[in-house]
């Protein structure tokens, strides 16, 4: 296992050198987990939408209207989204954040891609890619107080 430290080295009195984050007893970050951490802020945002709502790049490509591939350069931080589509993002991932709270993520990723009879027979999905990720918050909110209208 390749460990790496986060911190500047720092020579020693007796010529070797010691990690700094060594001397000031911090922890060690091994390779794999410094890869697995998301590296911008779309990619946090991406990672959240996929654990808290267990959506498969291809679907916030789709509901985004985007390519799999710009999404994937998105995460890579290779490229960012447009205006419209980084609001659609950001829309995704508080709805998916508000609904975290009493779904687990499976049952967070079905509820955006079923009718819903709170939103007129339409899709939470289909509102947000249309702009209106606000009458799906209602809906959340309402389902959160506990009132159906």
């Amino acid at each position: 296992m390749i460990m790496l430290y986060l911190s500047s080295i720092i020579p020693c009195d007796s010529g070797r050198h010691l990690a700094a984050s060594v001397a000031h007893g911090t922890r060690p970050v091994t390779a794999e987990a410094k890869a697995a951490t998301p590296t911008n802020a779309i990619a946090r945002k991406l990672d959240a939408i996929q654990r808290k709502g267990a959506m498969r790049s291809v679907d916030i490509a789709n509901l985004l209207g985007a390519r799999p591939e710009t999404v994937s350069r998105w995460n890579q931080g290779k490229a960012f989204p447009r205006p419209d589509a980084q609001k659609l993002l950001l829309d995704l991932e508080y709805i998916v954040d508000q609904l975290s709270d009493f779904y687990d993520p499976q049952e967070a990723r079905l509820w955006l891609f079923s009718r819903q009879r709170l939103l007129g027979g339409m899709t939470p999905a289909e509102l947000i890619q249309s702009g209106l990720a606000d009458d799906v918050i209602r809906v959340i909110d309402q389902l959160r107080d506990g009132v159906y209208v």
